[in-house]
């Protein structure tokens, strides 16, 4: 071979024959509408974008041009076809706000894309790795649902306060021991006060209805009758049999550890056979000691050395805040249900749903989604987001069964600085389409409607400010999962529904959402454990943290456990909970027994880094 063929063969693999050069980034993390993946959104035009990740020790790596594919089908995109999209290349160091400019898309429009850049170099980047996004429900026509829920009235059974006493002690003011206070030390008032059962007169009833800051115990006439704390709801205490007629006496030994003045509001309700009624409130008229012996809460007692009650002008309660919140009463969260049966191989099944209040979907049994919180809070009164779920994998052949949990969410919770419940004026109410796709190019629509099926369940409240209780002896098992007889439930209440009955429900559109869910983003070990007071243990999570907490234990049916949070605690090392305000930030579980419970609480989190856990 001569020095010629060789320069000849060498200039010819130069030209034509060297692969082309390989950029120093990788396209990564590809956003639909600032998105990953999402499902369901509301764009035609959606905004694409991208990050580049450059080679370690590569420097100075910019991109010069890119190009996208958008293609009906993974096979599609996997071939390089852009059937709905290819851009081709274009010059531009671009990576973010890319409008979509291809074909034009619809309702539940599927699309896969991927992206490639040249860099400063002109060398050309690997595909990135295949995303996605889907169009959702554009317009009202392309919702067949009904809203859908169950709405709970207060119990007439004697547990909760009635209207007349919320209106009451919402005019009330909170009366304090004028005591000085101590940041190290708790601050104990024993505080007595009397009231008269006339002579002559059928007592029929009487009931004690309290809230204290913040632990209180009470007696009558010197004997045991109940205990209550500021962070849990006002229920009232059924005292009939431990009055005797002439005079009584109510005691409360109150106890304060946030370095407060001991605090209470409430009032003694006496009816009697022949209808009528007497409210004692408790106010300045009641006394007050640091210090009592023995017989300090009995008839008789000499208490002429302690002091009234003080209810300073202006001070509407202990933190200062809204206004107590503890006389709402706080609704249980409905079960929803819905059997349905499928015959043929299922293509695609897509659910669309929102609710007035917060939701959680189950399908067969099994969690829809990873989404907390849903639909999120936007003023309700003008709109209320829509997610989507691709539950292909969840629905099979033959029975299936469709369900939701529905809170309060910001509808109806306690909100913000209000101080109030139900600030939108309704009933929580749920929405939801299921959208099953068949093989044959049919389609099957399962709509939330009076067809559904209700019931109470075991989350007696989920309040976002006030926590959940959660009574674990009332889980229906296997609720949402097909086959289960679900005959004695009752149907559900449809269309929206207003407290005032003289209110139109106000008018609202329906859009998709339109930020990333909220989602657990990571798990806290406790670091510490204390016990700064007999049978309560406080737990150190190391850091200020947002979310909630996840038991697990055993114990005895009906056993009571009560979890509060806060950012800090007091000088004695128990929890301080005055910054929180009317915010109770307490979650209460009642153990089903027997076997180890895992518990964490519904449509509620807290801001926290200290746990104090009692009723172990």
């Amino acid at each position: 071979m001569t020095i010629r063929k060789i320069l000849l063969m060498l200039f010819s693999f130069s030209a034509g024959g060297l692969p082309p050069l390989a950029a120093r980034a990788t396209v990564t993390y590809l956003r639909c509408e600032y998105r990953a993946n999402p499902e369901g959104i509301g764009e035609l035009h959606p905004r694409l974008g991208w990050i580049l990740q450059a080679e370690a020790g590569a420097r100075g790596v910019r991109q010069t041009a890119y190009q996208i594919i958008v293609a009906t089908s993974p096979e599609l995109l996997a071939q390089g076809t852009g059937d709905l999209w290819d851009t081709g290349k274009v010059n531009s160091d671009q990576m973010q706000q890319i409008v979509y400019a291809g074909r034009p898309l619809a309702a539940r429009q599927q699309c896969w894309w991927k992206a490639r850049v040249w860099d400063e170099a002109g060398a050309e980047s690997p595909w990135s790795v295949p995303a996605y996004w889907s169009v959702g429900l554009l317009a009202a026509e392309d919702w067949r649902a009904q809203w859908i829920g169950l709405d709970a009235s207060p119990p007439t059974d004697g547990t909760t306060i009635d209207d007349g006493a919320r209106e009451r002690l919402g005019r009330q003011p909170w009366v304090y021991a004028d005591l000085e206070v101590s940041k190290t030390a708790s601050l104990t008032a024993y505080v007595r006060g009397t009231l008269a059962w006339p002579g002559g007169r059928q007592l029929a009833r009487a009931t004690l209805v309290l809230t204290a800051d913040q632990v209180c115990t009470i007696t009558v006439n010197g004997r045991p009758a109940g205990a209550v704390t500021r962070w849990e709801q006002i229920a009232p205490i059924d005292v009939t049999l431990l009055l005797a007629p002439g005079e009584n006496v109510v005691g409360l030994e109150i106890t304060q550890r946030d370095g407060y003045q001991p605090a209470a509001l409430g009032e003694v309700q006496l009816q009697f056979a022949d209808g009528g009624t007497q409210i004692v409130a408790i106010d300045t008229g009641w006394k007050f000691a640091a210090t009592a012996d023995a017989r300090w809460n009995e008839r008789g007692y000499d208490d002429r050395e302690w002091k009234p009650l003080i209810a300073p002008p202006g001070k509407r309660n202990p933190w200062n805040g809204p206004p107590q919140i503890l006389t709402y009463w706080l609704p249980p969260a409905p079960l929803l249900r819905k059997s349905f049966s499928v015959a043929k191989p299922v293509r695609r099944a897509t659910i669309f749903s929102t609710a007035l209040g917060a939701y959680e979907l189950q399908l067969n049994g099994t969690r829809v989604g990873r989404d907390y919180f849903t639909p999120g809070w936007t003023d309700f009164r003008a709109r209320v987001q829509y997610q989507a779920y691709d539950v292909t994998a969840q629905v099979r052949r033959g029975e299936n069964a469709l369900g939701a949990i529905l809170g309060d969410g910001w509808y109806a919770s306690v909100l913000g600085y209000t101080g109030r419940r139900y600030y939108y004026g309704g009933y929580p109410r749920l929405l939801a389409q299921l959208e099953i796709d068949y093989a044959d190019g049919t389609r099957e629509t399962i709509t939330s409607d009076g067809t559904w099926r209700a019931a109470w369940g075991a989350i007696r409240h989920a309040d976002l400010m006030q926590g959940c209780e959660y009574d674990a002896r009332l889980w229906r098992d296997g609720w949402a999962r097909a086959g289960f007889d679900d005959s004695a439930w009752q149907p559900v209440a449809t269309g929206l529904r207003s407290r005032d009955p003289q209110q139109t429900p106000a008018k609202f559109v329906i859009e998709a959402a339109n930020a990333e869910p909220t989602r657990i983003s990571d798990e806290l070990p406790a670091r510490t454990v204390t016990e700064p007071r007999p049978g309560a243990y406080t737990f150190d999570l190391g850091q200020n943290m947002v979310g909630w907490v996840r038991l697990k234990m055993h114990g005895r049916a009906g056993q009571k456990i009560m979890v509060r949070h806060g950012e800090m605690l007091n000088p004695n090392g128990t929890l301080y909970t005055s910054n929180l305000r009317g915010a109770n930030a307490t979650d209460v579980y009642y153990l089903r027994g027997g076997e180890t419970e895992t518990l964490e609480p519904y449509f509620t989190f807290h801001g926290f880094r200290y746990v104090e856990v009692t009723g172990l």
